[in-house]
């Protein structure tokens, strides 16, 4: 599976990140940090401080998050943590002459984010096209630092790494959304359940279209590296009637945005090729009636064939999540 791209946010009153310890932590049940339950070892990200407006990197993701309740010096506990290490023992600084080249490229050239001087939540999910164009941008425009004079106190503690905290011990037919999503990335074999096996990036919180986040997305590619398929996943761990519609108008416009940036040739694939499937703890005869009436509405509405729109439901038994197929 390709690396992904973070942007890990930090502030000097409220910070995620230490730089003693090479730890980057987060609370996964909100929205605007749950991305950090998808990064794996190999994947990089770039750290935005917005009081001051510093681009620092590259650093590389050292291992998928572990839980951990140890006192290092943060205003709150953010016991979901991973380790971080430079790229290549290098740290590098976006100085101020290039601020506004930075900001007319991100604002030009990238997809899931647009406005630095805007960005919401503490870490930010770029697709991997556009995280591979930063990353160039920024070799080419920072200045490489020595560690220590930026962050005195880095890396003089060494971390010894739990092992990763295992979400399945968390399943359970009342689980938060949230719980869900995190198994779901942590198993891949079980997501292909429901998007075909072979995936080659995986996605989740990705913060894009009308100031919402996407559960997750998912691409797959054929042997020459094009995309041939495109499935977003909504999740919803309970449903009425009512709410069963707007999540179909979310499924749509999330739908009708990877479409739209692909006919802008902004994202790879085609608009034939964007799938997308609504997930829900349980099903009934109306659930499933609301949502064979009210996708042909959405589905014309946004200009999405309703055939690639489907609904299934799971349940959790003995410890095993379970999908089907509803629709």
């Amino acid at each position: 599976m390709k690396r992904n791209f973070f942007i890990f946010l930090t502030k000097e009153s409220n910070f995620p990140i230490c730089m003693e310890h090479l730890l980057y932590g987060a609370d996964v049940s909100r929205n605007d940090q749950r991305s950090l339950g998808n990064v794996k070892p190999g994947d990089l990200a770039l750290i935005w401080v917005p009081e001051t407006k510093l681009l620092y990197g590259v650093l590389e993701i050292q291992n998928r998050i572990f839980y951990d309740e140890t006192d290092i010096g943060w205003t709150k506990l953010w016991p979901y943590r991973c380790g971080i290490k430079l790229w290549d023992g290098f740290l590098r600084t976006i100085k101020d002459e290039q601020k506004a080249r930075l900001m007319s490229f991100v604002s030009r050239e990238l997809v899931t984010l647009n406005d630095l001087t805007n960005l919401g939540g503490y870490i930010h999910s770029l697709l991997y096209n556009e995280g591979t164009k930063l990353l160039r941008f920024f070799l080419a425009n920072s200045e490489m630092e020595v560690p220590s004079s930026v962050f005195p106190e880095f890396g003089s503690h060494a971390t010894v790494f739990p092992i990763r905290f295992d979400f399945a011990s968390r399943l359970s037919s009342d689980m938060a959304e949230y719980k869900l999503e995190m198994y779901l990335l942590q198993y891949h074999q079980k997501l292909e359940e429901l998007v075909g096996p072979g995936i080659s990036e995986l996605y989740n919180m990705l913060f894009g279209y009308q100031r919402r986040y996407l559960d997750i997305m998912t691409i797959h590619v054929d042997e020459d590296g094009n995309p041939f398929k495109t499935t977003v996943i909504e999740l919803k761990t309970s449903l009425t009637q009512r709410s069963m519609e707007r999540a179909l108008d979310e499924l749509a416009s999330y739908m009708f945005w990877i479409s739209d940036q692909t006919k802008k040739g902004k994202m790879a694939g085609s608009a034939d090729s964007v799938f997308g499937t609504l997930v829900s703890k349980q099903s009934s005869a109306a659930l499933r009636n609301v949502f064979s009436e009210k996708r042909e509405v959405y589905s014309s509405q946004y200009g999405i064939p309703q055939n690639k729109m489907h609904y299934a439901s799971y349940e959790v038994v003995q410890g095993v999540l379970n999908f089907k197929l509803e629709i």
